[in-house]
């Protein structure tokens, strides 16, 4: 490792800051010299990258972060701006360690401890370009992506991974034919190989810098979106996505023609390969100068005469919603008229002839009604009453010997003002299925039931999700139809054991599972105004438990000692933390001699805790002072921060982005974080955000089926709760308070019991990021669990 000693500067300036860092040569090094300069918005809490610009020869592009344009871009994109004043290109002499070190300096002196780990986005001119190549394959795994405009002397050996490293390449009509040859070879040797680059020649142009900022700026923001995972944690090396070939567009370099990947009738070898179709007309505006508009027709062209419309199920979730389209005025005036009814009230429903593909409208479906072959009936025959599942799964009988699809349920849903708009995402046991446009981030959710089931893994285009393995998560939709299949198992409800067991002053309520052959035990803590019983029995525990079972782990709930005495707050004590002063600590104790003493405990497996609220503050605690392998908690902060100076408990915090029961944008649970980071000790950081609502989310809930669960998120919408995008805009203790103040107000929530709504208003929590126990990284904490099995390093 080399090692370098920095020259640090720094200038303030208004809102922001100015960092200087200098990088001496050392014995091994001879880039003569590094100069960086870095700007940081004091808005900024924590960088995501760091956007720099790259100087020609001889040149020095560190006064670029004084330029109020370049600012303004990355501020949009939470990244820092950095310019350079460098004088070798070459890797080999050492430079490239001087940018790491440099890196740690800057994160030192800006008090950014992510600098050291956060990717970088190249952007080069001529010389620049070149160093920025250089740099792109000395390290591809910390680079989103590059732009090198015009140089001539780019390394032309293989690129290996900066392939996967998404490239945008310019040269110049009129520039030297070293240079055009220097670009344009690289490109064509790679591109292959599947080099996701896109080469652009400036026509009428010399050897001058690019000068359409909406084509550079464009790409830095795809790749920046398209690149970075979510959750983002910045303060450990992050694993950038990489991205499939399939979700790209393609461009002709002769004809300037571009297409989808499927659609693309052009030689895959020697084209243009871009994110976004967005990037693609941007790259064909650019070297056409605006003359060229063409795309590689892939679905049919509608009649522009075809009105369309989208037809739901009753009772049915918006994945079973198709498309039929029609010019004839009656049948248009027919449909309208039934919108004009609330949607329980439409009883028309659809029977149409069938035929082969989607006929250009009725995505994700293999298979469409043909236009104008359909009427709006009272009754129909039995034989063709199926669902459109029924149809997908068996075409050649439904089209050939059926011939037509009747559902009874069906309804004209809505008016689809021209073509449906954007690729169509389709999700298998699960839901979020329909249109969305490209760059569009996409939750999909699992279809399983909870209390009954585990999910097993995402299968499908996998490479666009940010998590596979989390039976919630997140893409960025591309610019193709995408595919997505949840895989689950049965496993049928835990049935807890419930048992009271004596603690050293009084006898403790305990639920607990122990698997056959378990593996390790976890022990669950309730909040602070909770008990073993509530606990156990909310939803999101219980499939916490589920996932933990299957896993070989026991699950231990009980109680802290303020609610067996019934005091009114049903707190863990946290200020003292050995089992003489600390008599939640002294029970959890007690239990694991008890377990241990019938066998259900081997004393040489590992034991963990988790727990919300003050319970996962309590997690902590008794980790620590029991010597637990791991801890998790989850909307807690860490209670007392002193505990983090000298625990040596690998830790997992998981806190909720909006709870106000923490505040402060969860500080003090980074802050404990970051301590432990500092310290050495294991820890990870996940913070949940909101996700929308989707009409069968209340279906988790055991006494609520998939109709009830769309007609409680109907009555949401309809009184404001929830808004176009389908996100809650207020939170679960608003409803709470109309609901008890006016239940009249609430035709649905009002016909359940209470326990059933404290399980809806929990699930508002979970998904508005509230102050509450969630599943959503299961799998995270789990595997967490697993990598520390053997404990912290004095075991």
């Amino acid at each position: 490792v080399q090692r370098f000693s920095p020259i640090l500067l720094l200038f303030s300036l208004l809102s922001s800051q100015i960092y200087d860092v200098s990088i001496p040569e050392n014995d091994t090094a001879s880039y003569n010299y590094a100069d960086f300069r870095i700007w940081i918005n004091d808005s900024t809490d924590t960088l995501r990258g760091i956007y720099w610009f790259m100087h020609p020869n001889n040149g020095d592009s560190r006064n670029i972060v004084t330029d109020s344009a370049y600012q303004s871009l990355v501020n949009g994109q939470d990244f820092a701006l950095m310019g350079a004043h460098i004088f070798n290109m070459h890797m080999e002499t050492g430079i490239g360690d001087a940018v790491i070190a440099a890196m740690d300096s800057f994160a030192v002196l800006s008090q950014h401890d992510e600098i050291s780990f956060i990717p970088f986005f190249i952007n080069g001119y001529s010389w620049g370009g070149q160093f920025g190549y250089h740099f792109t394959k000395w390290i591809p795994e910390r680079m989103l992506g590059f732009i090198t405009q015009k140089g001539g002397y780019h390394d032309t050996t293989d690129a290996g991974d900066a392939i996967e490293v998404p490239g945008l390449m310019f040269v110049a009509e009129n520039d030297l034919p070293y240079r055009i040859e220097n670009l344009t070879g690289i490109f064509l040797d790679h591109r292959p190989i599947g080099a996701k680059w896109a080469l652009a020649m400036e026509q009428n142009a010399g050897h001058t810098q690019i000068t359409d900022q909406n084509f550079l700026n464009s790409f830095f923001n795809t790749v920046t979106d398209l690149r970075l995972p979510q959750p983002l944690d910045v303060f450990q090396p992050v694993t950038l996505i990489t991205l499939s070939d399939t979700i790209g567009w393609l461009g002709n370099q002769g004809a300037w023609i571009i297409g989808d990947w499927d659609c693309y009738d052009g030689i895959v070898d020697s084209s243009s390969w871009f994110l976004t179709r967005e990037e693609g007309e941007l790259w064909q505006n650019f070297v056409s100068e605006g003359t060229a508009t063409d795309t590689s027709a892939c679905e049919p062209v509608l009649d522009s005469n075809l009105v369309i419309f989208s037809v739901g199920i009753h009772g049915a979730g918006e994945e079973s919603n198709y498309v039929v389209a029609t010019d004839n005025d009656a049948l248009i005036d027919q449909c309208r008229a039934q919108l004009e009814l609330p949607e329980a009230e439409r009883m028309l429903h659809i029977n149409g002839f069938l035929d082969y593909g989607d006929g250009g409208f009725n995505q994700p479906w293999g298979w469409h009604i043909i236009p104008n072959e359909w009427v709006l009936a009272e009754m129909s025959i039995g034989v063709c009453n199926a669902y459109p599942e029924d149809v997908e799964n068996d075409l050649d009988y439904w089209i050939n010997t059926v011939g037509q699809l009747c559902n009874w349920s069906s309804f004209i849903k809505e008016e689809i003002s021209g073509d449906p708009e954007g690729p169509w995402a389709w999700i298998n046991d699960g839901y979020a299925s329909g249109t969305y446009m490209p760059g569009d981030t996409v939750h999909i959710w699992s279809g399983l039931d909870p209390v009954t089931m585990t999910f097993q893994e995402w299968t499908g285009d996998t490479s666009l999700l940010a998590d596979t393995e989390e039976w919630h998560t997140t893409f960025i939709m591309p610019n193709n139809d995408v595919h997505f299949y949840a895989l689950q198992d049965s496993t049928g409800p835990i049935d807890f054991e419930y048992e009271i067991i004596q603690g050293p002053e009084n006898p403790k309520n305990v639920y607990y599972k122990f698997p056959e052959n378990s593996t390790g035990t976890i022990f669950f803590f309730h909040g602070g105004s909770g008990n073993a019983e509530g606990f156990a029995d909310r939803v999101e525990t219980i499939q916490f438990s589920q996932d933990a079972l299957q896993k070989g782990y026991g699950i231990i709930i009980t109680e802290s000692e303020n609610a067996t005495l019934n005091t009114g707050l049903n707190r863990w004590l946290l200020q003292t933390w050995t089992l003489e002063e600390n008599i939640d600590i002294a029970n959890i104790q007690a239990l694991i001699d008890t377990f241990t003493v019938r066998g259900s405990i081997n004393a040489q497996d590992p034991i963990y805790s988790a727990g919300v609220s003050n319970g996962g503050n309590f997690s902590s605690v008794v980790a620590h002072a029991l010597n637990f392998n791991a801890a998790a908690m989850v909307s807690a902060w860490g209670n007392p921060p002193a505990l983090y100076l000298v625990t040596e408990t690998p830790t997992v915090f998981c806190p909720a982005k909006y709870d106000p029961a923490l505040g402060g944008g969860n500080w003090v649970a980074h802050m404990n974080f970051d301590t432990l980071q500092a310290r050495g000790i294991p820890s990870a950081f996940y913070e949940l955000d909101r996700s929308p609502a989707y009409p069968q989310r209340f279906a988790r809930i055991p006494e609520i089926d998939l109709s009830l669960s769309n007609d409680l998120f109907n009555e949401f919408q309809s009184m404001g709760f929830i808004n176009n995008d389908h996100y809650f805009t207020v939170l679960d203790d608003s409803i709470q308070h109309l609901y008890m103040t006016n239940p009249d107000a609430f035709s649905v929530l009002s016909t359940l019991d209470i326990a059933t709504v404290r399980h809806v208003l929990d699930q508002i929590k979970v998904m508005t990021a509230d102050h509450s126990f969630f599943a959503d990284y299961n799998e995270r904490v789990l595997e967490f669990f697993s990598e520390h099995s053997t404990g912290p390093d004095f075991w």
